[in-house]
């Protein structure tokens, strides 16, 4: 077996989890996510949402038996049928769907200045005592940012057949960066700290919008599983120009 390497690890798949890793996979990192039994979390699992379909089939079999009350009356008994009770919460739970919106606000953020040479630099690092140089670049918290997006995800799961039951995933996810301040050099102000290629780093070297899709087929031992992803156009900045990505999607598919 081969030893794989991830740049983070995400221990458990619970609500923030996958959000989590969609983020810092979207910032071109390798991600892994280990969850040992259920994903989605105590909240969505055996939580919140259980809990409270499960009181919503009693108050409605509540309602029932006070018919009277309400002005109406129901032929015979009101009975519990306590397994379809817990398979219409297990629909609920599986039948899931979720809505992120994020707005996050940066102040200080450290990033990497622009590649800084000429006579004023060289005089700068000499009078450091750094002689074997001629350029600098370094990391720097002059500016500001506020990212702020929208992730919405759904999923169903329902048997098609005896043995076939069928999973389908949907996702779109949008995300923008603007830049609010960019501090000065201080030392050198004719040379920015913060330029075109570290600017397009934070703002656009990431596509802003994504679509996932994904649809997992199981029958019996045999199973099939595909994937869609959508990324939407982004800017990436070369040493000689600016270049425009055009939107592009992906397959896959694992039988």
């Amino acid at each position: 077996m081969s030893i794989q390497k991830f740049d983070v690890i995400i221990i458990g798949a619970g609500k923030a989890g996958p959000s989590l890793a969609g983020r810092l996979n979207d910032a071109g990192m390798k991600v892994a996510i280990i969850e040992r039994h259920l994903v989605g979390g105590t909240c969505l699992n055996t939580g919140c949402k259980p809990t409270k379909a499960l009181v919503a089939s009693a108050y409605a079999i509540h309602t029932a038996r006070r018919g009277a009350d309400y002005g109406f009356s129901l032929n015979g008994p009101v009975d519990i049928d306590m397994p379809a009770v817990e398979v219409r919460a297990r629909k609920v739970i599986l039948d899931s769907r979720t809505v992120d919106y994020f707005h996050i606000a940066i102040k200080d953020r450290i990033a990497l200045s622009e590649t800084l040479s000429g006579a004023a630099v060289t005089a700068v690092l000499k009078a450091a005592n750094i002689t074997n140089a001629s350029q600098a670049r370094f990391f720097t918290n002059a500016l500001d940012t506020t990212t702020q997006g929208v992730e919405v995800s759904a999923t169903w799961r329902g048997q098609i057949a005896r043995d076939a039951r069928l999973t389908l995933n949907g996702g779109y996810a949008r995300a923008k960066t603007r830049v609010d301040r960019i501090a000065p050099n201080s030392v050198l102000p004719a040379l920015p700290l913060l330029a075109t290629t570290t600017l397009d780093l934070l703002t656009t070297a990431q596509p802003e919008d994504k679509i996932i899709g994904s649809a997992q087929l199981d029958a019996g031992i045999f199973g099939v599983s595909v994937n869609a992803t959508r990324f939407g156009p982004f800017k990436a900045f070369s040493v000689l120009q600016e270049q425009v990505f055009s939107p592009t999607t992906t397959f896959d598919m694992t039988a």
